[in-house]
Formats: C-alpha cells, sequence, structure tokens
C-alpha cells in the first residue's frame, strides 16, 4: 500500500547539528545530574470545566458535519477555516466565552509559574508527549525497518529509529542525551536530510521519502498534537540551570530529532542497541528509570510482523456511530491541546481575530480525521484494516491517553503483596487485550506484543498491594483495584472511544484465502495488570 506523505508547511527543524556539536564523552551522565527551573510543559488540561468541554464537543461536531461529503460543497470547494468561519461562529463564542470565565485562561495559560526540576524527571514526560504525538511518530521512535538509500548508494533494509535528542546549553559547554537510550548520542549513526527511505512494517510502508520531509511532518503533527513540545523542538525553553561544579546560569533546554541506521538487527526494534564504543556514557543510566525502551520491547522479537492466520484477515467496522465517536474524541482531544494558543493578554486583539483563531484551531484538529488514509492520519477505521495493523494502532491509541498509562503498559519495577503471600520482586504490567468472538471461536490478542495467546492471561487480584518507586505517589502502596480504576479514569477522559470497547463493538472479518462470505465479530478490549517475577 502506497502512503502518501502529508504536505509539510511547517518550519524546517533545527539545522542538522555536525558531529562534534557537543563534547564526546559523558555528556548524558552530567544532564542526568542536573536540574532546571522550567514551567510546566502543559497547562491544566479543560476536563474539570464541564461548560467548557461541552462547547469544545459541540465545535468539534460542527466542523466534522461541515467537513463532511455529505454536506454538500461544490466538489471544486476547497475547505479553508475562512470558508468554516461563518457557519461555526456560533460555537466559537461558546469556546471563547468559556475560555475567558473563572480564570480557566489562566489555568492554561502556557506562561505558568516555574518549578525546579531534576532532568531525569523530564524524561518520561518529553518521551510521552513525542510518542503521543502520533502513531507514526512512536513507531519511528520504537524502531522499525525501511529500505534506506543513500545519495548515490543502492537500497538496502535496515532497521531506523526517530532518536529524540535533548540538549541543554550553557555559555561554556552543551550537554547533550539519548531520551531513549538516555546514553550519550550517536551521530555517526545518523542519516542525512537527503537520504531518503521507504518505510516497510506493517501499514506504513509507501513511496520514497527524504529524512527531511519525515522529520518535517512529525514536527507538523507534533506542532498540532503536543504544541508545547513545538516549543521545545524549535525554539526551546530559556531556562535556569544547575550543573555539578558550576553556578546557577542561563541554559537553553531544547529537543532535536535524527534519524539514525541501526543497522540489521535481530529484532524488530533497535531500542536495545549499545551506543557506539567511543561514546559509552562513564555512568549507566538508572536501569529501573521508565525509558520507551521498556515500552517497545514489550513487542515481539520478530524481523518483521506476522501476518499469519487471524492477524491475516481484514477486518471492517461496522458500528457507524462507534467510528464516529473514535474520530469525535481524538479532534477534540487535538483541540484541546491547542487551547492555550487562544489566550492572550492583549485586550487589542479584533473580536474577528480571536474567531478566526479559533476557528482555525478547531479546522486543524479535525485534519488528521478528515480524508483518505494516509501517514499521520486516523481514518483506518473507515477502510477494511489488517488485523495485524489494527492491533500496533490500538496500542497506541490506549498508550496516548496518559502518561501513567503508557508507563504501566511499558512495565513498572515493585513489589507486591498479595492475600496469603509475602512481598515479591517484580514487574508489574498493564496488559490489554484484544478479543474476537464468533459464535464458535475467539482469539485473543496481546496488544502489548501482537501475540496470540490461548486464553487471558492470569491477572493478580484486586486486593494485592503495590509498592515502588519508579513513578508517582499514584502508584505507590495502592491495590490493584485503585490502579485500575486510575486506567478506566484515563481511558474515559482521554480515551473515551476505546474506553467504549470494553463493552465491545460489532465487526466484520474476512479470510481473503477462503471463500467464505464476511463474518460478523464482536471486538472487545480487556485490560488487567500481570506480574512477571525478575530474573
Amino acid at each position: 500500500m502506497v502512503i502518501a506523505m502529508v504536505a509539510t508547511v511547517m518550519p524546517a527543524l533545527s539545522p542538522w547539528p555536525p558531529t562534534g556539536s557537543w563534547s564526546v564523552g559523558a555528556t548524558a551522565a552530567l544532564l542526568r545530574q542536573s536540574i532546571c527551573d522550567l514551567s510546566p510543559l502543559t497547562g491544566e488540561l479543560a476536563a474539570a470545566a464541564p461548560d467548557l468541554m461541552l462547547a469544545l464537543d459541540q465545535l468539534t461536531a460542527i466542523v466534522m458535519k461541515m467537513r463532511s461529503p455529505t454536506v454538500g460543497w461544490p466538489a471544486d470547494t476547497i475547505l479553508t477555516p475562512n470558508l468554516l468561519a461563518p457557519y461555526i461562529s456560533e460555537e466559537v463564542w461558546n469556546v471563547l466565552e468559556r475560555l475567558s470565565q473563572d480564570g480557566l485562561g489562566q489555568r492554561l495559560a502556557p506562561t505558568l509559574p516555574t518549578t525546579m526540576l531534576p532532568i531525569p524527571s523530564l524524561i518520561p514526560r518529553l518521551l510521552w508527549m513525542l510518542a503521543s504525538s502520533g502513531y507514526e511518530v512512536m513507531h519511528l521512535v520504537e524502531g522499525g525497518r525501511a529500505t534506506v538509500r543513500r545519495p548515490g548508494e543502492a537500497g538496502s533494509v535496515s532497521v531506523i529509529r526517530l532518536v529524540p535528542v535533548l540538549t541543554l546549553a550553557t555559555e561554556q559547554d552543551t550537554y547533550a542525551l539519548d531520551l531513549v537510550t538516555q546514553a550519550d548520542p550517536s551521530p555517526s549513526l545518523w542519516l542525512t536530510p537527503e537520504t531518503t527511505i521507504s518505510l516497510l512494517d506493517y501499514d506504513l510502508d509507501g513511496s520514497w521519502i527524504s529524512i527531511e520531509t519525515l522529520t518535517s511532518g512529525v514536527l507538523e503533527v507534533v506542532a498540532q498534537t503536543q504544541p508545547a513540545l513545538y516549543e521545545g523542538l524549535t525554539t526551546g525553553w530559556r531556562v535556569q540551570a544547575l550543573c555539578p561544579f558550576q553556578p546557577w546560569q542561563t541554559a537553553l533546554l531544547r529537543l532535536h530529532l535524527f534519524v539514525a541506521d541501526m543497522g540489521v538487527q535481530g529484532g524488530r526494534t533497535a531500542l536495545a542497541t549499545d551506543p557506539s564504543a567511543a561514546l559509552v556514557p562513564a555512568e549507566k543510566p538508572d536501569s529501573t528509570a521508565f525509558t520507551l525502551d521498556d515500552f517497545a520491547n514489550t513487542l515481539m522479537d520478530e524481523a518483521a510482523p506476522s501476518t499469519e492466520g487471524i492477524l491475516g484477515n481484514w477486518l471492517t467496522f461496522t458500528d457507524e456511530a462507534w467510528v464516529r465517536r473514535f474520530l469525535h474524541s481524538h479532534a477534540q482531544r487535538v483541540l484541546v491541546q491547542g487551547l492555550p494558543k487562544l489566550i492572550s493578554s492583549d485586550e487589542a486583539i479584533l473580536d474577528e481575530d480571536r474567531e478566526l483563531a479559533c476557528a482555525t484551531l478547531a479546522y486543524q484538529a479535525t485534519q488528521s480525521i478528515d480524508g483518505p488514509k494516509a501517514l499521520f492520519k486516523h481514518t483506518f477505521v473507515r477502510v477494511p484494516v489488517l488485523v495485524a495493523d489494527l492491533w500496533p494502532r490500538f496500542r497506541w491509541y490506549l498508550a496516548q491517553s496518559s502518561e501513567r498509562v503508557m508507563q504501566l503498559m511499558g512495565g513498572l519495577p515493585a513489589q507486591v503483596l498479595s492475600p496469603g503471600r509475602g512481598w515479591q520482586q517484580g514487574i508489574l504490567s498493564l496488559r490489554p487485550l484484544m478479543q474476537l468472538t464468533t459464535s464458535s471461536k475467539t482469539w485473543i490478542i496481546d496488544l502489548g506484543s501482537g501475540r496470540l495467546l490461548p486464553t487471558l492471561p492470569l491477572a493478580l487480584p484486586g486486593d494485592a498491594v503495590i509498592e515502588t518507586t519508579q513513578a508517582g505517589d499514584w502508584a505507590n502502596h495502592q491495590t490493584i483495584a485503585t490502579l485500575i480504576a486510575l486506567v478506566n479514569q484515563d481511558l474515559a477522559q482521554y480515551a473515551p472511544a476505546m474506553a467504549e470497547l470494553a463493552e465491545g463493538t460489532d465487526v466484520h472479518l474476512r479470510d481473503l484465502a477462503v471463500e467464505e462470505a464476511e463474518s460478523l465479530v464482536r471486538l472487545t478490549l480487556h485490560w488487567c495488570f500481570t506480574w512477571a517475577y525478575e530474573s
């Protein structure tokens, strides 16, 4: 399947830093020991303001309706925010009026008080913000197969990885670390902007895309879905920083994106690859700290995704009401993330300019759910999709709901005390499962790994108690029942259409290898906590 890359209109990423733009050595170790004074990367979400959420819900619905092919626009009409604005004016002003009430604008404003934060505490948040910006973005950060064609060379299959590099630049030095490995970056592995690739895994395979186009496309997605992170990728954050053996000083904290060629790997992902021997940090990162390695390494250790058995069947969603709710909830989530853009203390801004800004934000929020299926699109629910392509997408929709859910899916080093047993050390994992049921057969797919399971896994009892220092207070000394309630809360708030699948939805399943007609299947999601003992 050929996947068309989104046209990029965003400014280019930061100039490609040449090798040596930071000192070779243990800069990652020093950065992990530093502290910075930084405003929260995200303002308080609007979920606590029901009136605003209702207004956003109505605005999302009217924009989706006006962009529908059934509205009757002339075939040659190109929809723009300016064209839509008069038709959605009432809903736009409902949102703007709610924003001005009860100080909500101040709670969402990007200029919040600063807080002293150790750099390691930023890493999980930055990783989640980047990975949650888009399904393809998370796939690229984890690492996947692609045909790589350097200028003047023939193409060869390799594992590539989107590398997020965090830098802290002071007047004297620049420190850098790879957010995924938490080690020093390896610039020798980075592909140049003019190198072209063709993605091979799942339904991401497509035409040749230059590294520059790919990273610009990622930047465009981040700008829409995680605007607070977009600032870090373009201008960076001016902070007060305290590094070991140095005084407090003004510094620039910034995130850069590169694409690395990890070579031919034995496994499906490249995240376990050690950095170049010349760049091994003097101090290894804390092995118990959460990184995207933990999340990605739940995947199957295969050279290519499996499409055997049920995974090779085509699935079609038949519940149109659920499909609309699924697309609506994603667009509204993007709209909420963009609300700080509408906050301004400048009373000289004209009402029509405020109205157009809000209409533009709503238009952009629905871009990813409108039109044909393509890279960085969410319209796969409107066309037949391979089960092998569906489960990793569902995995992303669950993980992007909250930083907490992604961290739990990746696994937490912890101790558990179950009734009738002593304390046990191991890994606590949230296990999301997709169940497909016909009148005569049931398939269970582990959404964390893509494996087919013969039965549901053994879940920890609800009255077992967890002790861990690798997450916030929400996780320590809590029962499993409490953690399940927190997961349910996050899914209901940030991914409501996915939460609905706990009750199930009807789909059609088709095996092209047989002549039988499509069969009606019930698709249901389950999630539970399981325990793995440390080896």
